[in-house]
């Protein structure tokens, strides 16, 4: 027998759910696109011992700049995902692309994908264990705009988006991002229907972006010397900035430094309700 208290929370869940669905069949479909499959992948080396700050890190020399000894970083473990991809580095037990794919763990989001190499098995195991939607070209894209093209291309064979529905591209690399920062541009997006949005801190913009479908079209516009921030720059008068105060969203994992800071920050990376 049900007590009043499990029904009412049966009924908010379901008027919830209602609302959620009622929502996205006004304001579209969301697909997250996370570009895992470009060099950035892996650790750059510090600045002060890399002067191009371009190259991979040796994994046997650069662990030894990670302080380990607060036992949330396994040195096994970090040594092995500096070797494949900094997106496989532990932070309290859990990969980052797996905080990043938990992250986006919102029923507006149709897709969560990830585009890999595929010679990264390990990290398309761990993605798809993790709810994502692996996606392997049959040529490794060179950079982010590479894989975002090839996200798009799946994404229009397998979701046939509509002109109303949107991609949120989100770098594999912040696994600080907080569910409530999602849950507020989602939120913001559905109500206000902006044609590009994108988190910004102070002066600075940060990630993830939200774009209309109709950007996703316009990607092979992008020149070949130009990342995907030409989208922002090109459509200036279409980006709406959404203030926020929590600096997760410039947070990124370049160098060993970076994940040492990771490591001793303090709060639950990212997870909030």
């Amino acid at each position: 027998m049900m007590d009043d208290s499990q029904g009412d929370a049966n009924v908010e869940h379901n008027v919830r759910t209602a609302v959620v669905h009622s929502t996205n069949a006004t304001s579209g479909r969301l697909f997250a696109i996370i570009p895992s499959a470009g060099q950035s992948r892996r650790m750059r080396q510090s600045n002060n011992s890399n002067e191009t700050g371009s190259t991979s890190v040796n994994s046997e020399n650069n662990v030894n700049e990670i302080d380990s000894s607060s036992g949330r970083a396994n040195v096994n473990e970090t040594i092995a995902a500096l070797q494949e991809s900094k997106l496989l580095l532990p932070l309290d037990g859990v990969p980052v692309i797996a905080r990043v794919l938990r992250v986006l763990d919102h029923p507006a989001i149709s897709k969560r994908c990830v585009v890999v190499r595929s010679s990264d098995v390990r990290l398309a195991s761990v993605a798809k264990e993790a709810g994502g939607d692996v996606i392997i070209p049959n040529a490794d894209p060179p950079d982010m705009k590479g894989s975002a093209f090839c996200a798009i291309e799946w994404l229009q064979e397998n979701a046939c988006p509509l002109d109303k529905d949107g991609w949120i591209l989100i770098p594999g690399d912040h696994p600080v991002l907080d569910t409530t920062l999602i849950q507020a541009l989602i939120h913001h997006w559905q109500t206000t229907s902006p044609k590009i949005l994108v988190p910004k801190v102070g002066q600075r913009r940060g990630h993830p972006t939200l774009f209309r479908w109709e950007y996703a079209k316009k990607i092979h516009q992008i020149p070949s010397n130009a990342g995907l921030n030409w989208l922002l720059k090109h459509f200036a008068h279409d980006v709406e900035e959404f203030p926020w105060e929590d600096e997760g969203v410039l947070t990124d994992l370049d160098t060993p430094q970076d994940y040492q800071r990771l490591l001793h920050r303090n709060g639950s990376f990212g997870f909030s309700g």
